[in-house]
């Protein structure tokens, strides 16, 4: 048998995708901030190992 499906339920399905959607993209955007920190955090960590391998070399 053949189920009708009402248009409240193509409403819900496509209020429940949306919200995925909405989901999906913060996810992505937090991810991207995320890697964004560690980038930024790995050159201040390089620039203070330069730092001091030029201080040691000087001493």
């Amino acid at each position: 048998m053949i189920e009708d499906f009402s248009s409240e339920d193509d409403e819900g399905q496509l209020k429940r995708g949306s919200a995925d959607k909405s989901k999906l993209a913060k996810f992505l955007k937090s991810g991207c901030k995320r890697e964004e920190k560690k980038r930024s955090l790995n050159s201040v960590n390089k620039q203070l190992a330069r730092t001091r391998l030029a201080q040691s070399i000087s001493d």
